[in-house]
C-alpha cells in the first residue's frame, strides 16, 4: 500500500489547475452520460447491431464492476495524508477495480474490436491510459484499482462478446437470455440503487430490441446531418422522460427501475420509431 501511496503522490506532484480540469475532463469519458449518448449516437446513427451490443457490454459490464467491488469491499485512497481529491462526487461506493477505468476500457476495447485500424487501436489505448490516470491524479483510486478495472473489463470483454458471437453465428438466441441470469443475481446480492437502475436500462434494453425488431427494423441510410438532428430531437425527449417521470414517481428502487427501463426502451425503439423510422418513410 506505501508503494501505492508513493505514486498517487508522485503523479499528484505535477497538479496544476489546467491538469485538473484536463483529468475531471477525461474522467468523464468513463461516466453515464457520455457513455449513454456515445452509444445512443452509434446505434441510432452509426450502426444499429454494434449500437446495441455496445450497450448492452457498456450497462453489463457496470453491473459486473458493482459485484466485483462489493466482494472486494476496499477502501479508498481519499482522506489518506499527502493525497489530494478531487471531483468526489464521482468516488461512490468501494474502491476496487475502478468503475470508470472498467467503463471506459470497455468501451474502447469494444470500439476498437468494431473498426480494426491501427490508428484506433493506439488512440483507444491511450484514452483507456489517460482515464486511468486521471482517477490516481484526481486521488480516488489506488493504482491497483486502475490495473483491476481495465484487466476485468478485458475478462467481461472476452465472455460476452464470444457468447454473443456464438449466439448469432448458431442462432441459438437463448444463450444470449442466458446472459441476464448472473447480471440479476449480482443485483439481488449488491441491492443497491445504481445496480436498480442499471438493470432497468437491462431490462429496457432487451424489450426495446424486441419491439425494434418486429415492428420497426429500422435501417441506417440517408442524409447523415438529418441523422444525427434526429437523434438530437430523441435524446431531448429523453431528458423530459427522464426528468417527468422523477418529478411524479415516488424514490424507491421500483421508481428507479421502471424510470431506466422506460428511458433505455426509449434509445432502442422510441427514437427509431419517431424519428429515424417516420423520417425515411417520408423520404
Amino acid at each position: 500500500m506505501e508503494i501505492q501511496l508513493e505514486i498517487i503522490k508522485y503523479i499528484q506532484s505535477f497538479r496544476s489547475d489546467f491538469l485538473d480540469k484536463l483529468f475531471e475532463i477525461i474522467t468523464l469519458t468513463g461516466e453515464e452520460i457520455f457513455l449513454v449518448l456515445i452509444f445512443s449516437f452509434i446505434y441510432c446513427c452509426i450502426h444499429k447491431d454494434f449500437g446495441y451490443r455496445l450497450g448492452f457490454f457498456l450497462l453489463s459490464n457496470v453491473i459486473f464492476n458493482s459485484g466485483l467491488k462489493s466482494f472486494f469491499h476496499t477502501a479508498r485512497p481519499i482522506g489518506e495524508i499527502g493525497i489530494i481529491s478531487i471531483r468526489l462526487e464521482t468516488a461512490t461506493g468501494y474502491s476496487f477495480p475502478s468503475g470508470h477505468t472498467q467503463a471506459a476500457s470497455g468501451f474502447w476495447m469494444m470500439v476498437m474490436n468494431y473498426i480494426h485500424k491501427k490508428w484506433m487501436y493506439v488512440l483507444g489505448t491511450i484514452m483507456i491510459i489517460l482515464v486511468g490516470l486521471s482517477r490516481l491524479y484526481l486521488g480516488v483510486h489506488w493504482p491497483v484499482d486502475v490495473i483491476g478495472g481495465i484487466v476485468f473489463s478485458l475478462i467481461w470483454f472476452v465472455i460476452l462478446n464470444s457468447t454473443m458471437n456464438y449466439a448469432e453465428r448458431t442462432k441459438k438466441s437463448l444463450i444470449f437470455v442466458l446472459l441476464f441470469i448472473p447480471l440479476a443475481l449480482i443485483i439481488i446480492w449488491v441491492r443497491g440503487v445504481n445496480e436498480i437502475k442499471m438493470f432497468g436500462c437491462i431490462i429496457g434494453l432487451l424489450f426495446g430490441y424486441l419491439i425494434e425488431t418486429k415492428y420497426i427494423n429500422f435501417k441506417i441510410q440517408g442524409n447523415f446531418i438529418r441523422r444525427v438532428i434526429h437523434w438530437i430531437l430523441g435524446i431531448m425527449i429523453l431528458v423530459l422522460i427522464k426528468y417527468g417521470l422523477k418529478a411524479i414517481l415516488p424514490s424507491n428502487n421500483l421508481s428507479y427501475f421502471i424510470q431506466y427501463t422506460l428511458i433505455c426502451m426509449w434509445i432502442i425503439a422510441g427514437i427509431p420509431f419517431f424519428f429515424i423510422n417516420s423520417f425515411q418513410k417520408n423520404n
